[in-house]
């Protein structure tokens, strides 16, 4: 789920479309995720895409019968249905986060992210000392931590558990009620 970037709007198709570190992701990087997916014995998988202006650079990747494309859908339902995110600085690793389910962060141009050039300022939220998964920086190393996931059920590792806990102590459906008394306590 990453957030649209000037210098990878276009009309190109993916495999052609470049950043600083490379393509976005090759058909070979697709071909081997797909290779080990299917070696994991799984009937069926999905790739979704939730920014339409991206979309269009995947659509010339290879799918099979494992994997298919799926539209757009609420970012509840995608949320609800998913068992991994991969992001990059987007807030939505918090909502995905508050499921506790894992997430890994893909970003590929930290120096340019935060040099003052995008419209994101680096706050109090440190990716690496407070984030709920994995940095990645290179489409390798992703596709690699995509697949130790899905070989591990994608199962929260405890160090991001411990990290969303603390982020999230309540997760009893009492947010409200809880707000609501602090803000009668103030009159």
């Amino acid at each position: 789920m990453p957030r649209t970037r000037q210098h990878i709007e276009g009309e190109r198709p993916l495999r052609q479309r470049r950043t600083a570190e490379g393509v976005l992701m090759t058909e070979e990087d697709m071909q081997r995720f797909l290779a080990d997916y299917a070696k994991m014995n799984r009937s069926e998988g999905t790739v979704k895409f939730y920014r339409r202006k991206l979309r269009r650079f995947y659509e010339d990747l290879p799918a099979d019968r494992t994997i298919r494309q799926d539209t757009l859908q609420t970012w509840r339902e995608s949320l609800l249905q998913s068992d991994l995110l991969v992001t990059d600085y987007s807030s939505v690793a918090f909502d995905f986060a508050y499921l506790r389910k894992p997430v890994i962060y893909y970003q590929t141009d930290k120096e340019e992210f935060f040099s003052g050039a995008h419209t994101y300022e680096k706050g109090y939220f440190d990716y690496e000392r407070d984030g709920f998964g994995e940095i990645e920086c290179s489409v390798e190393a992703l596709v690699d931590r995509i697949i130790e996931y899905m070989k591990n059920g994608c199962e929260l590792k405890e160090v991001y558990r411990e990290r969303i806990d603390a982020t999230f102590p309540f997760s009893d459906q009492n947010n409200c009620k809880r707000v609501y008394e602090e803000i009668l306590k103030l009159s």
